[in-house]
């Protein structure tokens, strides 16, 4: 779900930067407010605790790297999506 709430932010953020007439101020309700809540870290943060709780070091250290590098991708391709809706 992190992933898709991450292109989710990156297409509002384009199109609100480039097609509409959005305020800064309504722009962070939507983006941290509203997708902020779909995006939660909560099942992310369980999973890894128990790769760690069982000393599955590399398999923690491979969804913390995984994740985060998959979320900044994500938001980069709903970015560039954004721009061109």
């Amino acid at each position: 779900m992190n992933l898709v709430g991450c292109f989710a932010v990156g297409i509002v953020w384009g199109i609100s930067e480039n097609r509409l007439s959005v305020s800064p101020e309504l722009r962070t309700v939507i983006l941290i407010g509203f997708l902020g809540a779909f995006t939660t870290f909560s099942s992310f943060m369980y999973e890894t605790n128990e790769l760690l709780r069982d000393s599955l070091w590399l398999q923690a250290a491979g969804n913390l790297l995984g994740q985060n590098l998959g979320r900044i991708a994500f938001l980069l391709l709903g970015l560039a999506a954004g721009k061109y809706l």
